[in-house]
């Protein structure tokens, strides 16, 4: 049984025997004919022309004319999605942590003038346990509701829509509604004026 060294010994021996070969004839003489014309051996290794390299800069740069502006839309639709699912996340946790704790919570929706970044804050401890409470920067908030506040219950004191926007962007406004006395908080696309809710 031969040992992994000299297979390995042996396979580089005859790799070394293959490769030393003397080329054949006509090759030899084909060589010195590119060469003598000025033709290198290796062609293919000297790189791309002027003209391949304008075609595919020309075809990068339509590519990204066309899909930029898709691909902002689409990152600031994300953006409002997500705070939207910040907006709902925190009101459900506070209408679960007022029936949890047995007592009122209270939410105000306030936007810091110097920083431009609405937050939802609690007058009581333990109402916001473990949501994200500001949102991403850019968003504006915006509702007729300074405050709303849940019961013992769970059950808020007044409905009504929460929207979400860019203003500095055209793109889709995001909106929270909560619907009904019972409380449901579902989120929605704004539409003339009113929250179009998604199932």
């Amino acid at each position: 049984m031969k040992t992994r060294r000299q297979i390995n010994l042996q396979v580089w021996s005859i790799l070394k025997t293959t490769a030393t070969l003397p080329p054949k004839t006509h090759e030899v003489r084909g060589n010195l004919a590119l060469q003598r014309r000025g033709f290198s051996e290796r062609r293919s290794d000297c790189g791309m022309t002027l003209i391949e390299l304008a075609a595919v800069s020309a075809v990068i740069g339509l590519l990204a004319v066309t899909g930029f502006p898709s691909f902002i839309t689409l990152h600031n639709n994300q953006k409002l999605k997500s705070a939207a699912d910040r907006l709902q996340s925190a009101l459900l946790d506070a209408k679960h942590q007022s029936r949890r704790l047995s007592r009122k919570c209270t939410l105000s929706f306030v936007t810091n003038a110097s920083t431009g970044i609405s937050e939802i804050k609690s007058t009581q401890p333990g109402c916001l346990a473990g949501s994200e409470t500001q949102f991403p920067p850019g968003v504006v908030l915006t509702t007729d509701m300074t405050n709303l506040t849940f019961s013992f219950r769970g059950i808020p004191d007044r409905t009504g829509a929460i929207s979400l926007s860019l203003p500095k962007l055209a793109s889709e406004t995001r909106c929270v509604e909560i619907v009904a006395e019972l409380g449901l908080i579902k989120q929605g696309i704004m539409k003339n004026a009113s929250c179009n809710l998604i199932h």
